[in-house]
Parts: C-alpha cells; sequence; structure tokens
C-alpha cells in the first residue's frame, strides 16, 4: 500500500514539477530505479480520460503540499522556549541524521517536529525509536510539499522487522 500510495505521489508530482505533459511522465517512471534486488521497471499506460485530466489540471501553482505525518518531539512555552527546542532539535539531530526535523512557532510555543512520512506507520516507528530521548513524542499531521515526502522516504533508515 505504501508503495502504491508513494507512486502516485510521484506521478502526481512529476506531472506538476516538470510540466513535461503526460509523455513525460510516462518517461520519467519508466526510468524509476529501485534499489531492490533485480531491480523493477514501470510500464505505464495511460487512459486517454487520464491523459485529458492531466492536461487540463491547473499545475500553475506546482505541486503544493499533501497532508503526511510527523513526530511532534518537543513543546516549551517558557521564557527559554527557543534556547530549548533548539537543543532538543540537536539532540534528535545528532541521535538521527538524515531524518527532517524542523522547529516552528505557534503562540505560545515552540514546537519540534521530526520527519514527514505519507503512511502513518513509519511516523509510529519513529515515534517508538524516540521515545527514550522524548518520552512525551506523539505522532502528528504536518502539511508538507511533495518534493519534501519523496525525499524523507529516501532515507528513512529500515525498521527492524525490514
Amino acid at each position: 500500500m505504501k508503495s502504491i500510495v508513494l507512486f502516485l505521489i510521484c506521478a502526481v508530482w512529476a506531472a506538476g514539477a516538470a510540466a513535461q505533459g503526460v509523455e513525460g511522465v510516462r518517461r520519467e517512471l519508466g526510468r524509476a530505479d529501485f534499489s531492490s534486488p533485480g531491480r523493477a521497471r514501470i510500464e505505464v499506460v495511460v487512459s486517454d480520460d487520464a491523459a485529458q485530466a492531466i492536461r487540463t489540471a491547473d499545475m500553475s501553482s506546482g505541486p503544493g503540499s499533501i497532508t503526511a505525518y510527523g513526530v511532534r518531539l518537543f513543546s516549551d512555552s517558557s521564557q527559554d522556549g527557543r534556547a530549548n527546542a533548539q537543543a532538543a532539535m540537536g539532540r534528535f539531530a545528532e541521535a538521527n541524521p538524515g531524518i527532517d526535523v524542523n522547529i516552528s512557532y505557534e503562540t505560545p510555543a515552540f514546537w519540534v517536529t521530526a520527519g514527514h512520512f505519507v503512511d502513518r506507520i513509519d511516523a509510529v516507528a519513529l515515534c517508538g525509536r524516540v521515545l527514550s530521548l522524548f518520552p512525551r513524542a506523539f505522532v502528528v499531521p504536518v502539511e508538507v510539499s511533495v518534493a519534501d515526502v519523496i525525499a524523507q522516504e529516501r532515507v528513512m533508515p529500515p525498521t527492524a522487522e525490514e
């Protein structure tokens, strides 16, 4: 299921970001390189209705954003909130290199959130791995660009089950 969702996101992103039309999307997806043994190849067949929908879609605002899942690691509304949030971000980044982490501010608190995953299960797995450092961590929905989600999916370290 995760692969199908990611594939669809890639297709939409490729169509909007490159503004190549149906043939360009077909070429890009056909060149996909999967790191699994035997390397998979994707053959894209587009019906006339789908081709027309892609051609007429309003891509003027870019690929847009989607609701993904992240892990809220920390929040602080104290006078030292910014410094505490930066320290929490540093602890996470040191223990989890390659996973995106950011600080945001919404009155009255600073928030530290890590990752942005299409699949909530990946966010739950990350949350479980960071509970020793951040015992109050929990999964939250986050709005992110499609490009950021694709980049994050490529760096997420495998879980013990994989």
